[in-house]
């Protein structure tokens, strides 16, 4: 799990590691434990398995050399020559089995070892830098671009725009318009090559890049569940009080998914996947969605990214999430952004950001851009054909 790329956007973001180790200290152990249990057979097995190939390979060929040699057909030279081949030949094939054998595996090690010593970090984790202010007030991009290593093209190209506290902002636009992109500057997963990135006005790369991403709680388009407690899977870290438990609930409650975790065998306190845990719970994807923005209204932060947070979830629970939407920022007063394809997402939202081909196409109120008649409007309009097509139809 901790070599998987999908897992790493919320180990990163997160004190969760800590969790995971003990999990995985504790998996250690019981291996050892089975290892412990079953070695003796296993030893016997195997020895009893090498015997009787040496039996029937090495001393067969030693006794048809002496039957030879009885039978007069091989001389005593011939048979010592012979002899001495046979215990020649029979290292050299038991070491070129070996060789060949341990030469594929030794290869892969190699060239992730080669990787491994090659890799550097995009981002200096360790560097310090700046206090995070006590409240995120605004967020800046300023002329900033941006392209994957070895790519062509930008995938950010003269990005400008402000994000405010207290409102509800959507960045929309359809795949690979250079959204998830912006929320991977924003949380630091990059820097920009050219602009910059502001908070309450000071470029993000003075502040601790740890504890600046702390302030922010995401939900992520390909998020990961972990094996480990519903409680801790929303938290993202050990449930040590019963204030934590608390907020865990609370959380639960406001992303809708709470009664359906009341119905597990062990609620909040159940096991999710079945990596540790062969009784542990598999989730719907609806559910694991519900939990992945519960993770944003646990952690208390100043700052809420929801990135594409309603792809797996229906028409109701959409609507439910988006009245949690405008609680955080009304009664949580946060700076929230909502990434999404999908127009409906973004209508309720005070400010929408719209993206394409890697360039801010047009920025204002879902009223406002559908009377500019843009690149906003032309999206509204075909997936309100679409949903018209699919009604029809029932």
């Amino acid at each position: 799990m901790l070599y998987f790329r999908k897992y790493a956007a919320e180990i990163r973001t997160t004190g969760f590691f800590g969790v995971l180790k003990e999990a995985y200290g504790l998996a250690a152990k019981r291996t050892v434990e089975v290892a412990r249990r079953y070695a003796l057979k296993k030893s016997l097995y195997s020895g009893a398995k090498s015997i009787l190939m040496f039996l029937l390979g090495y001393e067969g060929m030693w006794l048809c050399a002496a039957i030879l040699g009885l039978s007069g057909k091989l001389g005593v030279s011939d048979l010592i020559v012979l002899l001495n081949a046979i215990v020649s030949v029979s290292w050299m094939l038991n070491n070129f089995e070996r060789s060949v054998s341990g030469l594929f595996t030794d290869a892969e090690f190699i060239e992730n070892l080669k990787q491994f010593f090659a890799y550097k970090p995009k981002i200096d984790e360790t560097a310090g830098g700046l206090k995070m202010p006590k409240r995120v007030e605004s967020i800046e991009f300023k002329n900033v671009y941006f392209k994957y290593e070895g790519a062509e093209n930008y995938a950010l190209e003269n990005i400008s725009l402000v994000l405010n506290r207290g409102d509800r902002n959507a960045l929309v636009g359809i795949n690979g318009s250079g959204k998830s992109t912006f929320l991977k500057l924003l949380m630091r997963f990059y820097d920009p090559e050219k602009g910059e990135i502001l908070l309450n006005g000071v470029n993000i790369k003075k502040y601790d890049v740890n504890k600046y991403r702390k302030h922010m709680g995401i939900a992520f388009q390909d998020f990961a569940m972990f094996s480990a407690t519903v409680a801790e899977n929303v938290l993202l870290d050990e449930v040590k009080t019963e204030e934590d438990r608390a907020r865990v609930t609370a959380a639960l409650k406001k992303s809708d998914v709470y009664e359906d975790i009341l119905k597990l065998k062990n609620g909040i306190d159940t096991v999710l996947t079945r990596e540790f845990d062969e009784n542990g719970a598999e989730l719907s994807g609806g559910q694991r969605q519900k939990i992945a923005i519960a993770r944003a209204v646990a952690k208390n932060s100043d700052v809420i990214l929801l990135d594409e947070p309603s792809s797996a979830l229906d028409p109701i629970a959409e609507y439910k999430m988006f009245e949690t939407m405008a609680w955080l920022c009304k009664n949580k007063d946060v700076l929230s952004v909502i990434v999404s394809h999908r127009l409906s997402s973004a209508a309720v939202c005070e400010k929408i950001f719209v993206f394409d081909k890697g360039r801010l196409a047009e920025q204002g109120t879902n009223k406002k851009l559908l009377e500019n008649g843009g690149v906003y409007a032309e999206m509204f309009k075909k997936q309100a054909r679409n949903y018209l097509t699919e009604a029809a139809y029932e």
